[in-house]
């Protein structure tokens, strides 16, 4: 097992005058005794952390997946991303991890529904729309709020597979899309602020076909 230490590396996402102005104080905070890399069109905002500056014209909620594995390859070293918006689910928390296992905040289980429950679901039905032209079989959804990836020999192959999907997850979920989602008000104001929206299946997927162990935090009552 792994514990938890100062060496640890984290890794967020904080983008747009609004979120910055949010958030910027805890995560300063935060950063001033722990090892944060975040991404951010301000990295001025963020005098403690590693920043990478993001100048793309449209935010994506996918960005955070090549960000995320980018680190791991780098340091070859396991990362915790968690959002800004949650990050008090991180902070002053004992984390101990194995040593080859995905963690999540948690895992939808939607191999025990049917295909046509899942369609139900507007976004779920463009999932599996691309999940189907690409030749890949249902699997667990891992919520991408908190995420802890281990470095492993298959991380280079994982991280070409996730850059290779960016565009189609950018392009099915766009930003401005009209979601007729009407029990699910949430995925309407993902796409209003940005696109790449349900990054998290692509993620859940690519694990699977490298046949990568996922857990979720809960289960290993870490927070």
């Amino acid at each position: 097992m792994e514990k938890d230490n100062t060496n640890m590396i984290y890794a967020t996402m904080c983008i747009g005058n609004e979120f910055i102005s949010l958030y910027k104080d805890i995560i300063n905070s935060f950063s001033e005794n722990n090892n944060l890399h975040i991404i951010t069109d301000n990295p001025n905002e963020f005098p403690n952390a590693h920043c990478y500056e993001y100048n793309r014209d449209v935010f994506s909620y996918y960005e955070k997946l090549p960000f995320i594995l980018s680190l791991v390859l780098n340091n070859k070293d396991r990362v915790l991303y968690f959002d800004a918006d949650s990050i008090e689910l991180i902070q002053d928390k004992e984390f101990i991890f194995d040593t080859d296992s995905v963690y999540s905040y948690k895992i939808y289980e939607h191999k025990s529904y049917t295909e046509e429950e899942l369609r139900k679901d507007e976004g779920m039905d463009v999932m599996l729309d691309i999940y189907q032209e690409l030749g890949y079989k249902m699997c667990d959804y891992l919520h991408e709020r908190i995420l802890s990836i281990p470095y492993s020999e298959k991380i280079p192959l994982i991280l070409e597979e996730i850059v290779e999907l960016q565009p189609l997850f950018e392009e099915r979920y766009p930003k401005g899309k009209n979601w007729d989602t009407p029990s699910r008000d949430d995925i309407q104001s993902f796409a209003n602020v940005g696109c790449g929206y349900g990054e998290g299946g692509a993620l859940s997927v690519v694990l699977k076909n490298n046949n990568i162990n996922v857990k979720t935090l809960k289960e290993n009552k870490l927070i």
